[in-house]
């Protein structure tokens, strides 16, 4: 199978034909789709890398311009000579100006040179099919979200000097001269507009949930607003409701979250991420069969106070004798004064992780850890799993 040359595709597309580069793209996209199995995303996430490139070459030689014509007119001030003229064409200084001559950068396969006018009308030919073609094609009901958040905050960040490295690396790939400016392009390349992860902290990924279940909330108030007085069968209407938030989903300012998420990508924006992750909850919920829903229910009920009380700590929240009545609600509970001591009992360091009396409280004690952990989402987990590895650790001592 031949690897595609990015370059090479977007070079032939916009010098052969201009008029119908558009045209052009989709059919190589499928072409890539059907022979080299790349999925429509990633081609042109690869289409964009590649203009990318060319386009910071050209700003490279704009700034470069634009710097010794302003040290023209210094020089020309501290000699007191006119500079009126080379100040107008500073000022009128454009981009429209400047090509990228092909030859330089392909080895002399191509002889022309490519104008930032035409970079221009490539990218807006890209956004345009970007805009047409997207669509979510996966089964929604089927995508595994705790995986992919799983994933999403199991990242470490990336060093300054890991990137530096990738800048080396890019330039031996690339066969790039090691001149001071194609150094100066691929580290803005790298450093600027590559999607490098921050590790998240505990205080962003509380945030992240936040929104999630603000988002998920949203639509189920909507939808209790779409189908109120209808007379159109529920079925019909949770399926109008879905197409509706599928569609929202494949336009601004969703379509690059989704996109990512769909693709196992990380996200460049972890708050949008999070209303996505909102909305597809509500499609996910409406597809799940009404026996999982009550198995759901029935394990909320039978969380015990002290189960409840320990896995709100490890979600975040701060419970008062004011607002514990409100986490009681669908439980067979009542007392949110007897939830709020469990509640101040399990967020003690010392307390949560107790060396007790005997062996049969240690399991007892084990057995409600696990069961807590279970009904949280893959996102609170890891303190809880960390306080239950201590807590394993005290059945060696028997």
């Amino acid at each position: 199978m031949k690897e595609i040359q990015y370059l090479d595709l977007v070079l032939v597309g916009i010098l052969k034909n201009e008029r119908l580069f558009k045209n052009y793209l989709i059919r190589k996209q499928k072409e890539a789709e059907n022979n080299n199995f790349v999925s429509d995303i990633e081609f042109f996430q690869k289409c964009n890398y590649t203009v990318d490139l060319l386009e910071n070459k050209i700003e490279a030689q704009y700034l470069e311009k634009k710097r010794e014509l302003y040290q023209k007119i210094e020089l020309l001030k501290s000699e007191n000579k006119p500079f009126e003229k080379e100040l107008e064409l500073a000022e009128n200084f454009s981009l429209e100006r400047f090509n990228v001559n092909l030859s330089t950068i392909t080895n002399g396969k191509y002889k022309e040179e490519l104008w930032f006018s035409q970079i221009k009308f490539i990218k807006i030919c890209m956004a345009e099919i970007n805009n047409q073609k997207f669509k979510i094609t996966s089964e929604i009901k089927d995508l595994d979200i705790d995986n992919y958040l799983n994933f999403v905050f199991s990242q470490k960040s990336i060093s300054s000097k890991t990137k530096e490295n990738a800048v080396q690396v890019l330039m031996n790939i690339n066969k790039q001269e090691k001149t001071s400016l194609n150094y100066q392009i691929w580290h803005d390349y790298v450093f600027n507009q590559q999607n490098y992860w921050e590790e998240l902290t505990e205080e962003e990924k509380k945030i992240f949930e936040e929104l999630r279940t603000k988002s998920l909330e949203e639509m189920n108030t909507l939808f209790e607003n779409y189908i109120k007085g209808s007379p159109k069968p529920r079925v019909k209407l949770e399926k109008e409701f879905e197409i509706a938030i599928i569609n929202r989903l494949s336009e601004e300012p969703f379509i690059e979250t989704t996109a990512n998420f769909m693709e196992g990508l990380l996200p460049k924006d972890l708050n949008k991420l999070a209303i996505v992750i909102g909305k597809l909850d509500f499609i996910k919920k409406s597809h799940k069969p009404k026996v999982i829903e009550e198995l759901e229910e029935a394990r909320k009920k039978e969380l015990t106070l002290s189960a409840i009380a320990l896995k709100c700590y490890y979600e975040g929240k701060i419970l008062n004798r004011g607002n514990s009545i409100k986490e009681l609600e669908g439980t067979e509970h009542n007392s949110s004064d007897k939830l709020y001591a469990h509640f101040s009992k399990w967020s003690n360091n010392t307390d949560r992780r107790a060396y007790p009396e005997s062996k049969l409280k240690l399991k007892n004690k084990i057995e409600l850890f696990e069961k807590v952990i279970e009904s949280l989402s893959l996102t609170n987990r890891a303190n809880a799993i960390k306080d239950l590895n201590i807590l394993k650790e005290y059945l060696t001592k028997y």
